[in-house]
């Protein structure tokens, strides 16, 4: 039976090979076959057409039927093989077709779900300023001793996603990650003494007449009292000639 399988496999394939190359020659030449002598009436090429198709068809079904009827075993079990292995190709493709459409739904469905995440926001928080008097400036006059630096502030909040979309947000936390420094600026408060006032000279007071008297500085020398000095007894503008306060120099 595997014989006539083999045998009848081979004249199916030489039919399905030559049978073309034969036609196409008798369209191309039909004359190769109207001259033989057992052919009384000419064929036309529609003829040769219609007769290579009866045989062809003739040709496959009748040794298709008989590797039909001859078809050993191992024949069998390779085509169905061959079956079962397309019809779960089929079915895997199948299901990864469903797969892939389910874990499309699934992402979907879940970027409609609303989504919680926690975010932060850092904020500046504003340093303060404080004045402080310093008697070692003048007054009125101001000048920063330590510069404010601003400090930070960390929020947390929950925010609410739905489908890329922010729908709400919650603070839950809020502390100052980052101490201000507070600006300190000296105010002076010295205020310079008055100048003390320009003491005016005492006036001159006038010396009662005195009664020693010298005629001159010969007189005064002989007395023992030269030089004489302004305000003493004996003084006179007359021994005093250069007025600087001393006769008889």
């Amino acid at each position: 039976m595997e014989a006539i399988y083999n045998i009848s496999l081979i004249l199916l394939v030489l039919i399905l090979i030559f049978l073309p190359v034969l036609l196409i020659i008798l369209l191309i030449k039909p004359h190769l076959l109207n001259n033989r002598s057992f052919i009384k009436k000419p064929f036309s090429r529609g003829k040769i057409i219609s007769v290579t198709v009866l045989i062809f068809l003739v040709s496959f079904f009748g040794f298709g039927g008989v590797m039909a009827a001859t078809e050993p075993e191992y024949v069998k079990r390779e085509r169905a093989a061959r079956q079962l292995a397309e019809e779960k190709a089929k079915q895997d493709v199948e299901a990864q077709r469903r797969k892939v459409a389910e874990e499309a739904r699934l992402r979907e469905e879940e970027a409609r779900k609303p989504v919680t995440k926690q975010e932060t926001k850092v904020e500046a928080v504003s340093f303060e300023t404080t004045e402080r008097r310093d008697g070692t400036l003048p007054k009125g006059e101001k000048r920063v001793a330590n510069v404010g630096v601003d400090g930070e502030r960390t929020i947390t909040y929950d925010v609410t996603y739905q489908e890329g979309k922010e729908i709400s947000r919650k603070e839950v936390k809020s502390e100052i990650t980052k101490q201000p420094t507070t600006k300190i600026v000296k105010v002076g408060t010295y205020v310079a003494p008055a100048p003390a006032p320009t003491p005016q000279p005492a006036p001159k007071q006038r010396l009662a007449p005195s009664s020693v008297y010298y005629k001159n500085c010969s007189a005064a020398r002989a007395a023992g009292a030269a030089p004489v000095y302004e305000g003493q007894p004996g003084y006179g503008r007359h021994l005093d000639r250069d007025n600087d306060g001393v006769g008889c120099e």
